[in-house]
């Protein structure tokens, strides 16, 4: 969050499972949040996404290459066929899982300074075959992804920048959409939601 240039005050936090309800107020207030949701659904939360999630298939290919200052000396051509050749693979693993091809997919590459341990996923915003004029656009793009995760201070115009992997995701809705009912507003007044009192034990010395 912070990190990534992300203000936690601007957000909302969605808490779910069975603890997170019950532990979201104290986060909340630690992190200065101004409002805090809990689905109906919250205790189930978590296998009602999966099940309603996006299929998603990812394809990295590594093929290292490097880019020479701001006009880089790459082939148009070699990479579109490594692109080709990933979204050929993802069309038939689609067509396996029974998928018509309207998935969307997602070009990306992952790129580094040089001498880095650490890639940085950069995504490409053309759908199309990327041509000469892209490619002398990748390192302003990765510059921007860089900025943001590590502030703009850290950016190296004179450093040299590779591309270590080519990524294809292919992203296609789940076969089925489960409708879930409306549930009319009941105002801020927390004592609607109160079910009961019973009393728990606990082994431990102290309560908290």
């Amino acid at each position: 969050t912070v990190e990534r240039g992300y203000d936690p005050t601007e957000f909302t936090i969605l808490a779910f499972g069975g603890a997170g309800p019950c532990h979201c107020v104290a986060y909340g207030a630690g992190l200065n949040v101004k409002s805090i949701v809990v689905p109906p659904m919250q205790t189930v939360f978590s296998a009602f996404g999966i099940n309603q999630s996006n299929i998603r298939h990812s394809y990295p290919f590594a093929n290292p290459m490097a880019l020479d200052g701001d006009t880089p000396n790459l082939d148009p051509e070699v990479i579109n066929s490594i692109f080709q050749r990933l979204q050929d693979e993802a069309v038939r693993q689609l067509k396996a899982d029974g998928i018509e091809h309207s998935s969307l997919l997602y070009k990306s590459l992952e790129m580094r300074y040089k001498g880095q341990p650490r890639e940085l996923k950069v995504p490409l915003p053309w759908s199309d075959d990327l041509t000469a004029e892209n490619l002398c656009e990748i390192r302003n793009l990765f510059e921007r992804e860089y900025a943001m995760l590590y502030t703009s201070a850290a950016v190296l115009k004179n450093a040299r920048v590779e591309i270590i992997n080519f990524c294809l995701d292919a992203v296609a809705p789940p076969p089925m959409k489960m409708r879930l009912q409306k549930q009319p507003l009941v105002g801020s007044d927390p004592s609607e939601a109160f079910k009961g009192e019973r009393q728990v034990y606990w082994s431990q010395d102290k309560v908290y």
